[in-house]
């Protein structure tokens, strides 16, 4: 077994002392891919190719400017609904998933709605 880390371990560096952390744009693309996609009413933009190859099910750019990020997201959503009001909530949880996750300051999110699908009815 190797000897532990100075500073890991052992505690012989503080937190919040030398060091950094650094989040990909990768890593936001799929943060912020993966919580649109737990949004009831956002759908995949492009059904997958049989064997469940291809399709984006949501496109996502990352702007940075140090710790401050900007987000432009392209769904498509479940017709009908509301939305503006959907897109508020769609908004509100891609941006607290992604400051709470990395630790990164929101400035924008734009959501693009690029097509809709229709939802089936429940009776």
């Amino acid at each position: 077994m190797s000897p532990p880390i100075a500073g890991f371990r052992d505690g012989s560096v503080e937190p919040g002392g030398p060091g950094r952390t650094v989040v990909a744009d990768r890593v936001i693309e799929r943060l912020v891919r993966h919580a649109s996609l737990e949004h009831e009413a956002v759908r995949p933009l492009e059904a997958p190719l049989p064997g469940g190859i291809g399709g984006a099910p949501v496109r996502v750019e990352v702007r940075r400017g140090g710790s401050r990020v900007s987000l432009r997201v392209e769904v498509a959503m479940a017709y009908p609904c509301p939305l503006e009001e959907t897109a508020d909530g769609l908004r509100r949880h891609i941006v607290a998933t992604v400051e709470r996750t990395t630790g990164l300051s929101v400035h924008t999110t734009d959501i693009r709605i690029a097509r809709f699908v229709l939802a089936p009815r429940l009776r």
